[in-house]
């Protein structure tokens, strides 16, 4: 973007022309800004890319792209601020938030990741940095009955944008849509990831030397709800659009619908609490329990079929007169069993044809009359008899 608004095909050969003093960098960051509105780009989409361009950055994102490539010495952030005005950034749009019935139709139709990450944001309210920042073992499991169960992550201060630990709830449906996602993967790299929403390769090098792969970028996660927003006809408008947050607006929204006090609410969100937040270490097993009791049903969307068998009182009919009429033949049989035996039949099942048959087996006359060499005349339908040593 900032390499084509100076009619560069890539960062690297913009880079250059500023490195060799055939460019400079503040009049290629205005030229983007210049391109961007032509662009129709909102003023606070504006603002974001010019800070990361040129912004002096903070601890946790690093610096922007100049002051990383070029240094200190070669860049001035303050120069930067003076040449490249940022100019109004307000927010001209709000984040539209789905219906209930939209959530269930976007479930439908996500594919397994999606799915998972749609379900995690929808219950948890987290912002898409926090989800996917998350790791598997993040997740503490609690069971408050042998068929029910509910999720809890914690987020430490340091990871919270208003740097308050806060915790989060995922339903059981939940966990069971990440599980579901887990099981599929294929590639030894991400099956064996410790993120919950595993990216391709990246991060950073363990102890031993190896690097493990990151997590999924917000860009991807960005993108995946943007499509799957769009499949599911939910399309932005000029005032209003849909995106990663608008999942926190409908958690929000979902949790004010249920008896879960006000300050519980805000807890789990991470909004501002003021002194109250003084009182919540304490307090979180029980803020758990509230939620279980009063939002886990509420936050469970995915249609489920329970299959529930019930015997037809026509069918129970027939089988119970076909036992009778079984079990009246039972004498019958008996009877027929000895017959045959004293005629010196049996009946076999042939190896081949599979079909039931009469088998007559005697000793040979007058030959060798303790020997176990006997012969068989096999009788078929036809009345023939076959005679075989």
């Amino acid at each position: 973007m900032w390499a084509n608004a100076n009619n560069c095909k890539t960062p690297s050969e913009a880079l250059e022309l500023i490195i060799l003093e055939k460019l400079s960098p503040y009049d290629s960051a205005n030229a983007m800004i210049r391109s961007l509105q032509d662009k129709g780009l909102k003023p606070i989409s504006i603002a974001l890319y010019r800070s990361m361009l040129g912004g002096e950055g903070d601890s946790k994102h690093g610096a922007g792209f100049f002051l990383s490539t070029l240094g200190e010495e070669n860049f001035k952030v303050s120069t930067f601020n003076r040449l490249v005005p940022s100019g109004t950034s307000y927010v001209s749009v709000t984040k539209k938030a789905p219906t209930v019935e939209e959530l269930k139709h976007l479930l439908e139709i996500a594919n397994l990741r999606d799915r998972a990450l749609l379900s995690v944001l929808a219950t948890s309210g987290m912002r898409i940095g926090e989800v996917l920042s998350r790791k598997m073992a993040d997740i503490e499991v609690r069971k408050p009955s042998e068929k029910e169960e509910y999720g809890i992550i914690t987020i430490r201060a340091r990871e919270s944008k208003t740097r308050i630990l806060r915790k989060v709830f995922l339903t059981r449906e939940c966990l069971g849509f990440l599980r579901a996602y887990h099981s599929s993967l294929t590639e030894s790299r991400a099956k064996n990831s410790q993120w919950m929403f595993p990216g391709g390769e990246g991060g950073r090098p363990s102890s031993t030397g190896k690097i493990n792969p990151g997590h999924l970028t917000s860009i991807s996660a960005w993108d995946a709800m943007k499509d799957l927003f769009r499949l599911g006809g939910l399309n932005d408008t000029d005032d209003e659009i849909y995106s990663p947050h608008s999942m926190r607006t409908f958690c929000e929204a979902q949790l004010r619908k249920t008896e879960l006090n006000d300050t519980y609410i805000d807890a789990i969100l991470g909004h501002g609490i003021g002194a109250k937040k003084n009182y919540l270490p304490g307090q979180w097993d029980d803020i758990a329990d509230e939620w279980y009791n009063l939002c886990s049903k509420r936050f469970t969307w995915h249609d489920t079929i329970e299959i529930i068998v019930k015997p037809d009182p026509h069918q129970q009919a027939k089988i119970e007169e076909l036992t009778e009429k079984v079990n009246a033949m039972e004498p019958w049989y008996e009877a027929l069993h000895q017959f045959l035996g004293q005629a010196g039949l049996v009946i076999e099942r042939d190896s081949t044809t599979g079909k039931l048959k009469f088998v007559e087996r005697k000793k040979l006359l007058g030959l060798y009359k303790d020997s176990p060499i006997h012969y068989a005349n096999e009788i078929d339908g036809k009345g023939a008899q076959h005679t075989r040593a």
